[in-house]
């Protein structure tokens, strides 16, 4: 009997058009003899606190630095924990931060071109000289550095220190544009241009703290600051290729692209208002890509693209976050002021539903009918003994022009471990092939195998 494809890329299959995986991720699973792979749902949304009425711009936590106490800016409040810490952050756009804790404990941070600093008792705004527009902030070695919007210009606060001198700064050298992003990567300070990308390293001299590295200069530039990401002890950003469009690198010796053209496809479809948040989820790194069109969360471990969707939306409204080992990883709302932690047994974002579809289908050279399609899936998982959680499918047989109505069957009760889902007197397809999608939203954690056609029932 035909195993039929399941999604877990947007590759194109045959003839068929590309099939959509959203709010899950494939995973290998040596007991699955038949294809190796399972697709399991993507953790839930957990309320971990309300800190203001407006969207959270960013979030940040380091150990060590102010006991690890959270930070958040809502709005335009800048809340320590739950408390209120600093107010009138100009802007909307999302924040940048810097932690030092030389001498005593300090968060710069910036936000609508302006750099700020908490020191524990107040925040303001900290002068810039020439009126400069801030636009991000790091720290290496103790020191804070100072990106200016415009060719390649980055002041360095010394070690202790909380204001700028004018006269301790530097420029990307090899061909300085427009400053994109700057981050620090264990030893390593990255000055992102739109164009270029530099590497840098501490000298330990006072006069000249920072020396560019010969041979690390890189023709690849970031497209958005907040794609640039250190994660899984490298850096992430999105970039811009002559031939492959928008691109997903990765950094190690040199730039590494590890998106694939199909998901480059898709971020050519969104807009130049991008984010990036990554973390771990059992083992799976997710750099995860967002924007007003779509989130589109890359598993770095295989290659794989699926979309994150929140309910009744295209994108998904985890749009900032913040990983600071010892602490559970802290994502922001993109609308309100809620802050949320990752919960893999949960099947719903904050109680609202999850939307999960897994697109498949069988490619054909002739028409053909087909009696059944069955899925193997974990089934009677539910712990709500009243629930009868169900799974929809829709067929498509015209290249997904036009779909059918959805049909929907039970995943079984409590218990109900051995239960069968199938859908049958499917009727005759034509090519390109049979199209379908697997639709689910129940609070229930259930993972999909595969799926068989023609199986005798």
């Amino acid at each position: 009997m035909p195993v039929a494809l399941l999604g877990t890329n947007f590759d194109k299959r045959g003839r068929l058009p590309p099939v959509r995986v959203v709010n899950r991720y494939a995973e290998q699973v040596q007991s699955n003899q038949v294809t190796g792979v399972a697709l399991f749902p993507r953790p839930g949304l957990a309320l971990e606190a309300t800190v203001g009425a407006g969207a959270v711009r960013g979030v940040y936590r380091r150990s060590g630095l102010f006991s690890g106490d959270r930070f958040a800016v809502s709005g335009t409040v800048l809340y320590r924990n739950a408390t209120s810490v600093g107010t009138g952050i100009t802007g909307t756009d999302r924040i940048g931060w810097a932690g030092s804790d030389v001498g005593s404990d300090h968060l710069f941070f910036v936000a609508d071109g302006v750099l700020y600093l908490y020191d524990g008792a107040t925040t303001a705004a900290v002068t810039v000289p020439s009126s400069g527009v801030a636009t991000d902030v790091t720290e290496i070695n103790g020191y804070i550095i100072v990106q200016i919007e415009g060719s390649g210009l980055r002041y360095f606060i010394e070690p202790g220190d909380t204001t700028i001198n004018a006269l301790r700064a530097f420029t990307a050298e090899s061909s300085p544009d427009s400053s994109v992003a700057t981050i620090a990567s264990g030893s390593e300070l990255y000055l992102f241009d739109e164009q270029t990308t530099e590497v840098w390293l501490p000298t330990g001299l006072a006069d000249a703290p920072f020396q560019r590295v010969e041979g690390r200069t890189f023709q690849r530039g970031a497209t958005a600051r907040d794609t640039v990401l250190e994660f899984d002890n490298t850096i992430f950003f999105v970039g811009e290729d002559s031939e492959q469009g928008r691109v997903i690198y990765r950094i190690g010796d040199v730039p590494e692209r590890v998106s694939t053209p199909s998901i480059e496809e898709k971020l050519a479809s969104i807009s130049d208002d991008m984010s990036a948040v990554a973390f771990i989820i059992n083992g799976h790194p997710f750099y995860i890509v967002n924007s007003v069109n779509g989130s589109f969360a890359l598993d770095v471990s295989t290659g794989l693209l699926s979309e994150w969707q929140s309910y009744g939306r295209d994108n998904w409204r985890a749009h900032v976050a913040v990983a600071a080992p010892g602490f559970p990883v802290l994502l922001g709302d993109d609308t309100t002021g809620d802050l949320y932690t990752l919960d893999i047994d949960r099947g719903n974002d904050n109680d609202e539903p999850i939307i999960r579809v897994v697109g498949g289908g069988v490619p054909l050279i002739n028409r053909q009918s087909f009696d059944s399609l069955s899925l193997v899936c974990t089934t009677g998982t539910t712990t709500d003994l009243t629930a009868d959680p169900v799974i929809r499918v829709r067929f498509s047989r015209d290249g997904g022009e036009t779909w059918n109505d959805e049909i929907q069957r039970s995943i079984g009760r409590t218990g109900q471990y051995g239960k069968r889902v199938v859908w049958t007197r499917l009727g005759q397809f034509k090519p390109p092939g049979m199209l379908f999608e697997l639709i689910d939203s129940d609070d229930v954690q259930m993972t999909i195998s595969y799926a068989l056609v023609n199986e005798p029932y």
